[in-house]
């Protein structure tokens, strides 16, 4: 594989994820930049987080708030599709079959773990409860694809899709949206935020809002802010358990590769 951005620079592996997390939370001290960061990265992160849960449940779902932020709504349709299933499943047997013949595992762990999701989620988990995880999925968007866009900065995809310079962007993409959704979250259970309510277009007064939704699936309020702030807590400890690991790893092969590049004691003798 090539490499025009080197997976192994220790220096990009040392730097790259402070960087792109202080640039996250700085911008969240800035009104301006906070709000249009809001807009271009979390709402689209969040609709791909309820679309993620239709998918994996074999729905057709459309994520207009991914493509256009200010709708900041996923189009679902009710009812299990066989081909969405069939489709879905191809493609991941499919990636499964790419990954395994590249020699790349994290896809290849990635994909096998979503084909058993589509299953189980599909053909196994009651309407009521995939309705309440669509509720869940838009909030746990933000955390759970933020971080995935922030650990998959480490490892190797197929060479056609120029992983290799798109994680860079995306890194910023999922830093902020996991960042914006700590923040807010972990001021919510201090009590100096409130529950955002209602829905973006409509305001607190509809019902239809995801979390007015999830209360009517019994959760109540404390659980909902303990349930998500705990969620950030395990993404932001998954991030950092990546970040220590990489960069340890990185170190060992950069000083590995010094040595290797190195004179030996005997050839300097005989010179």
């Amino acid at each position: 594989m090539s490499d025009r951005f080197d997976y192994n620079d220790f220096k990009t592996n040392l730097l790259a994820l402070p960087a792109a997390f202080g640039f996250a939370f700085l911008c969240k001290l800035l009104k301006f930049p906070d709000l249009i960061l809001w807009y271009f990265f979390s709402i689209p992160t969040h609709e791909m987080g309820h679309s993620v849960v239709a998918w994996l449940g074999s729905r057709f779902a459309i994520p207009v708030g991914a493509f256009i932020p200010m709708a900041a709504v996923t189009i679902t349709f009710p009812g299990r599709s066989i081909f969405l299933f069939c489709l879905f499943s191809g493609l991941l047997l499919w990636w499964i079959w790419v990954s395994f013949r590249d020699g790349l595992s994290y896809p290849l762990v990635l994909s096998s773990f979503l084909l058993f999701l589509l299953v189980r989620t599909t053909w196994w988990m009651p309407d009521k409860t995939w309705q309440m995880w669509m509720g869940y999925g838009g909030v746990g968007g933000e955390f759970v694809l933020g971080t995935f866009l922030v650990i998959s900065f480490y490892y190797r995809l197929p060479e056609w899709m120029r992983w290799d310079f798109f994680r860079f962007p995306f890194l910023i993409v999922g830093s902020y949206s996991l960042t914006s959704a700590f923040y807010l979250w972990s001021q919510i259970r201090q009590g100096t935020q409130q529950m955002p309510l209602g829905t973006f277009l409509d305001g607190r007064g509809d019902a239809g809002g995801d979390m007015d939704r999830l209360q009517q699936h019994g959760w109540k309020v404390a659980e909902l802010v303990d349930s998500y702030y705990r969620l950030g807590v395990i993404c932001v400890g998954v991030v950092l358990l990546h970040y220590a690991y990489f960069l340890t790893k990185k170190k060992r092969r950069s000083l590995l590769a010094e040595t290797r590049r190195s004179p030996t004691p005997m050839a300097d003798s005989m010179e």
